[in-house]
């Protein structure tokens, strides 16, 4: 569940939440929160406590990378255990910086293939696919000039996702991106989500003016189209061109 972004704890992105949970299929899941990119903010960790335990009911654990660095054997068993793993937004580049050098992008790949229920906003949500449209240098640009970048994730979806598209007027960013490096790019506004199962797809949204889209080069221009948003499951190959899903 790749979500564009939204506040989790003013309820903003609170459908999606439940589905999520819906996902896994338990009682009670097990959730793991990674807050990498964030920093481990506190705040962030506490709204998913309040928000995903005591609202929505699940058991969380936090694997804490930037704070507590835990031993390999301790993040491998906190991934194993997960039915579903959740990752907070912030600084993509420095988060997938992280992960490599603690091993942590391989245990996720590796869940992936277990079935885990993956979901994430913003940078968590750009994780799961091959790279994201990144706000990443704002986060050391004191002030000065930065621009949009793109970050490889790890590989799950071979296509570009673009988190907050409306909402951070990423638009024109987007088209040039697309018109330089070509490829699929998937763009979410705020409070809607790709949900993908499988070899489908549909999108799923918290508030009904959330839009999805994905965009592709045609010629030297950037095409955008909406995607439906009528909670139907599609083919695969309508979102991502060859509708290659990664296998581990």
């Amino acid at each position: 569940m790749a979500i564009g972004g939204g506040n989790l704890r003013l309820g903003e992105t609170r459908r999606i939440d439940e589905r999520i949970v819906e996902l896994t299929g338990a009682e009670r899941p097990r959730i793991l929160l990674i807050p990498t990119a964030s920093g481990d903010r506190p705040d962030i960790i506490e709204g998913f406590r309040e928000v995903y335990g005591k609202q929505l009911g699940c058991d969380v654990e936090v694997l804490a990378l930037c704070s507590d660095s835990p031993p390999a054997e301790r993040m491998a068993g906190l991934v194993a255990d997960a039915q579903a793993v959740y990752v907070s937004g912030g600084n993509t580049l420095r988060m997938m910086e992280l992960w490599h050098k603690a091993g942590l992008d391989r245990l996720l790949i590796d869940t992936a293939a277990r079935g885990t229920v993956l979901a994430g906003s913003s940078a968590g949500a750009i994780c799961w696919f091959r790279d994201g449209h990144s706000d990443s240098l704002s986060y050391t640009a004191d002030g000065r000039p930065w621009e949009f970048i793109k970050v490889a994730g790890l590989g799950l979806f071979d296509a570009t996702f673009c988190p907050h598209y409306h909402a951070e007027h990423r638009e024109e960013s987007v088209a040039r991106m697309t018109v330089r490096d070509g490829g699929t790019v998937i763009a979410c506004d705020n409070n809607t989500a790709i949900e993908i199962a499988g070899d489908q797809w549909r999108v799923f949204r918290s508030r009904r003016q959330g839009k999805a889209y994905r965009i592709v080069r045609v010629d030297s221009a950037a095409v955008v189209e909406r995607l439906p948003a009528d909670h139907e499951f599609r083919a695969m190959e309508m979102l991502i061109a060859d509708g290659r899903v990664f296998k581990g």
